[in-house]
Parts: C-alpha cells; structure tokens; sequence
C-alpha cells in the first residue's frame, strides 16, 4: 500500500488538471522570506523591462505571493515554448528543485516546482514529443526516488512520465522543439531509457490525463456538414459535435450565378418543405428550452479548448487544423447565423418573416440569460444579415411589439461601440456557468501579438506581452468551470442541424424577392408576384 506526505496530498480540486488551468498553486505553500539564490529579484520587478529567462524562472518557481504572478503557472505554460524548449525548461526546474537538498520532507519550493510539474505532464504532454525531453524526466525521478520523503512526488509523476509516448507535437508549428541528440536519433523511441527507476518496472502506463478529463459524446451521434454517398450530414460546431442525421438523400445548392433565377427556384422548391417542417418544430418549441440547446452545443465545443489553441490560432496559419477548435467555433457561429437568417428570409409573407424574428428575439433574450453569449452575438448577427436588414416591412411589423425593445437593448448590450465595452462589463459581472464571445477576445489576442515584439532590443523577453495575452486567455478559460448542466433533445438538434441553409448570395436573392427594391419594372414586379405565391 502507498504511503504519501500528507503535506503534498493533492486536494480534490488540484487532481483535476482541466480545474487547475485557472489555479493559484502558491495558495497552499507556507510563505518564506527567503532571497533568490541568483539573488535580488529587483532586476525583474520593473514591468515595462523586458525579464532574462533565468528571472522569469525565478518568478515562476517563488513561493512569496505576488499579485501580478497570480496565473503566472498557467501563463508560462502555454507561452514559455516561444523563448526557451522543453528541455531547457526540464533543466531549469530539476537544477532549482536539486539545489535545495533532500531532507525530511520537501521544501515549498519543491512542492512548488513539484506542482508546475503536475500540471505541464498533464496539460502539454506534447511537449515531451521529443525522447530526450522524457528520459530527462525519468532520469530526475530516478534520483527523487532514492529518498524515502519524496516518494509521494515521485509516484504521482511516473505515471504521467510512462504513458504511451506523444504521437504529434502540434505545437511545433509556432514553438521552440528540442533537437535529439545524435546517439538516440537511429533509435525509434528511447525515451524510457533508465538504470534504476523502479516505477518503470511496477506501474503500467494510464491514459492521458486530457482524454479522461475531456467530456465524450456518444459515438452514435457522429455527424458533419459534409455530403457523403448523396446523403445529407448535419453538422454543430464544424463537425466536432455531432448526431445522427437522417438517410434523406441531399442536393447541396447549385446556385452560382445570381441571375440564373430557373436554378434558383429549383433550388427553393426543394427546400421548402425542410424548412416548413424545421420552422414548425423551432416555433413549437418553447425558447427557453431552443436556448438550452444551443448552449449545449456551444458548451461541448468550448469545454473543449485549450489555452494554447489560442496561440496556434493568432501565431500560425489560421487555417491550420492544429488550431481546430478555435476553427470548429468559427464555423458553428457561421451556421447558426446562417440558420437564423434562413428561417426568416424563408417565409414569403412579412407577417411570418416577422414572427420568426420575434422568436429569435426571445430566443435571443433567453441565451443572455444563460450568459451564453457566443450563441447570442451568433443569432444577432444571422437577424441582422444584410438580407435581413434590409426588409423594412418585416422590421416594421416587429417594431411594434414589446419584445423588440429587448431587442435593441441586446444590440447595444453586443455593441462593437467602445470595443465591445457594454459586453465586457457584462461578462465580468457574470457569474456562474457562461461561453463569451470569443471572436473579440481572440481579436484581443491577435492584437497584443502584433503590436508587440517577442524580445526585447537586449535580447531580454518581453513577458509583459505574454502576460496580458495569458490573463486574457484566462478570462476566457474560467468560464468552462462550473459547467452547464443541460440534457441534449436529440430530435430538436437534429432539426436544427438538418436545416437547409442559404448561402449569402441565395439569401439576398431571397430578399430582394420577398420584398422587392422600390424602382423594379413592372415585368420584373410581375415575376417576383409570381415566385412569392408559388
């Protein structure tokens, strides 16, 4: 039976790595006035210097409470790859936790450095993509566990060291990697090399931390947006949320010139018995529950990234599959304004473009409630379409109901007025469950990235970039704890999901259609008449 010191027994919270993203991991450890060995902290205190990488080490591992360090472990975690490699990092922190010694009981520094450890093996395993980066792990724990007080350290890191080695490093594509040395390079895998660490031979390697704290959607529910053997594939969150669609054969839109009016209405007639019959069970359902939904789908996506997902986003190609959530959450906010812009523009009579509308309006109403506000700037931005804006008669009609008034209050609530100020001061009151809008934080991030230099003209790091690009991240991340608690309604997703949706142009031809523009001739008056009444 294993025996650990209780002293750095981890709590409930700090065993779940997903949790500890946000968490302050000095909170535990008694405080000490005690001097840097590489000694006054004075040359990094100044924040607009640019910090040496041995002071942000310093930083990082101090165990004295600094409120600008609050998130400083998470921060570096997801940043450091950009001015030193794992490797380095690896040596950085076995060099700090030896010179302490090994006496009876670990040093708050060790558990300190201990718990950096923790939540690097278990966040950014691809970080040990390369052999050399995990027999220096093995090789550290090998030393550790020839002293009886730190066995509790080294049983609860040699799990994480063992397991399967990492399959890719999709990091690589805008972080520094560690070069293999020339002895290993022939060989296929020699990470586990390793002359008498014991645990290697007693434990079995486990799954990956972020597969079990990852949540799993059934595997029957697969479905994405494309077209596969002439059957229609509804798609959430660009294919990462999925259901199983129906075996109704699709005939994706074929419109590609926006006067060949035979395609287009060919094109119509076939959706509109799909529409009917989405538009009947969307106005059927009450909108509380229609919100529940989408914010189901918004959650599974969002729970699902990661801080560094943000960097591959704004640092690399932007279409680059390794930043897939990022791009999973573009492409369901583009369907869901698409799908909202379709059920309206769908109805040939103003009065029932304009009761869809107000659905949407308390559909709208009900997400913020929710503080569900990715889904929320999504169906505003689908009720605004230029072919919805421009449908005066429809607006009209909407215009003279109460609901509308909390229609443009959410419009000034998601106002790009002030960068987003009216929004920001919402989401920092917010409380609770909540998905912001990731499109202007991550516009936030592109920002400080390109307006700032990585290094400093001393050749210094410019961490007070990283650090505001970090603390935006983690504004963003504490949203996903404590989670939502809603079931799916699997018929109601999939109705959504299977919607017939509108490309821009078929929109607008659809608009110009519903409401023609004032100077049309009358031939053309006459055409229009015609295509509304069928």
């Amino acid at each position: 039976m294993e025996t650990h010191d209780p002293s750095i027994t981890l709590s409930g919270d700090e065993a779940d790595p997903d949790h500890n993203i946000n968490t302050v991991f000095y909170s535990f450890l008694p405080s000490q006035n005690k001097m840097s060995r590489r000694g006054s902290k004075a040359s990094c205190d100044s924040l607009n210097a640019g910090l040496a990488v041995d002071d942000i080490i310093d930083r990082l591992v101090s165990t004295e409470y600094n409120e600008q360090d609050e998130n400083i472990v998470p921060i570096f975690l997801t940043f450091f790859r950009r001015f030193m490699k794992p490797c380095e990092l690896i040596d950085q922190l076995v060099e700090r936790f030896k010179h302490d010694g090994f006496s009876s009981s670990p040093t708050a520094q060790q558990k300190r450095i201990y718990n950096i450890l923790l939540l690097w093996l278990s966040h950014h395993w691809n970080d040990f993509y390369a052999p050399r980066a995990r027999r220096l792990m093995v090789l550290f724990l090998d030393h550790i566990s020839k002293h009886e007080s730190y066995t509790p350290i080294c049983d609860s890191l040699a799990p994480l060291v063992i397991r399967e080695p990492p399959s890719t490093d999709p990091d690589s594509c805008w972080g520094l990697v560690d070069e293999e040395q020339p002895v290993f390079s022939n060989k296929k895998d020699s990470g586990y090399v390793s002359g008498t660490f014991h645990l290697l031979l007693q434990q079995t390697p486990p799954q990956s931390p972020r597969e079990d704290s990852v949540p799993r959607l059934p595997r029957q529910r697969y479905v994405s947006h494309s077209e596969s053997e002439g059957y229609r594939r509804a798609e959430f969150a660009g294919g990462m949320i999925n259901i199983d669609a129906s075996n109704t054969p699709y005939a994706p839109s074929t419109l590609t010139n926006a006067s060949n009016w035979t395609s287009y209405i060919s094109i119509m007639n076939n959706f509109r018995k799909q529409d009917q019959l989405n538009l009947k069970t969307i106005m059927g359902t009450s909108d509380n529950h229609i919100a529940k939904q989408l914010t189901w789908i918004e959650s599974q996506l969002f729970s699902r990234i990661q801080p560094r997902e943000f960097l591959r986003y704004i640092v690399s190609n932007q279409s680059s599959s390794n930043s897939s959530m990022i791009l999973a959450s573009i492409a369901h906010f583009n369907f869901i304004s698409s799908w909202v812009a379709t059920l309206i523009i769908s109805q040939s009579r103003a009065s029932k473009r304009a009761n869809v509308f107000l659905k949407f309006i308390s559909i709208a109403v009900e997400l913020r409630n929710m503080n569900n506000y990715n889904s929320l700037m999504a169906v505003l931005a689908g009720m605004n379409n230029a072919a919805i804006l421009r449908l005066k008669q429809t607006r009209q009609i909407a215009a003279t109901k109460k609901i509308y008034k909390q229609f443009l209050s959410l419009e000034r609530l998601m106002s790009t007025d002030k960068s987003f100020c009216a929004y920001r001061m919402a989401l920092r009151a917010s409380k609770g469950s909540g998905i912001p809008y990731l499109g202007i934080h991550t516009q936030d991030l592109v920002s400080l990235a390109e307006a700032n230099k990585d290094f400093r003209s001393d050749g210094t790091v410019h961490w007070d970039k990283y650090r505001l690009m970090g603390e935006t991240i983690m504004s963003i991340i504490k949203f996903k704890h404590p989670g939502y608690t809603i079931d799916p309604d699997l018929p109601l997703l999939l109705s959504i999901a299977d919607c017939p949706i509108l490309s821009e142009d078929e929109l607008y031809k659809k608009s110009i259609l519903v409401e023609p523009k004032a100077n049309t001739n009358s031939n053309n008056r006459l055409k229009e008449l015609w295509l509304r009444l069928k």
